[in-house]
């Protein structure tokens, strides 16, 4: 019992925000338009590396996320770019990664953070269920 009050106490601890600066880094976040990608994306751009892109399936969501982390910090230096990618297709998938390795130099941090939760079942273009589709894509280019 005493550890799950423990357990439960630890959440209402602030955790440490880091603060070491990413000048140099180029870092790619998928499903980086909303919910956790976003705040990734809106933390990484608070540390102001050279470059953070955003991964998704719709540029027009890509550009409103643009702008909101540019309105969060509007002096950071840090290059936003949306580039399109839907990771249930593996053809969308191989065309990104060919984007990556002929436009950037590096990639030094990837965060893999796309995908859904499906209430029901369907299947990807490639003929996969969608969630496993879509958790697995980018470990089959390895």
């Amino acid at each position: 019992m005493a550890g799950l009050i423990r357990e439960a106490y630890s959440q209402f601890k602030d955790l440490p925000v880091p603060d070491t600066l990413q000048t140099g880094r180029t870092i790619i976040i998928t499903g980086a338009n909303v919910g956790l990608g976003l705040e990734a994306a809106r933390h990484f751009a608070r540390l102001q590396p050279d470059r953070v892109i955003i991964a998704c399936r719709d540029k027009t969501k890509g550009d409103t996320a643009v702008h909101s982390i540019r309105a969060s910090f509007p002096d950071s230096p840090t290059k936003l770019d949306v580039w399109v990618v839907d990771i249930s297709d593996f053809a969308s998938v191989k065309a990104f990664a060919a984007r990556a390795e002929t436009e950037l130099d590096r990639v030094d941090v990837f965060l893999s953070n796309a995908g859904v939760v499906a209430s029901t079942y369907s299947e990807s273009i490639d003929g996969w269920e969608s969630t496993l589709a879509r958790g697995r894509t980018f470990g089959l280019l390895q």
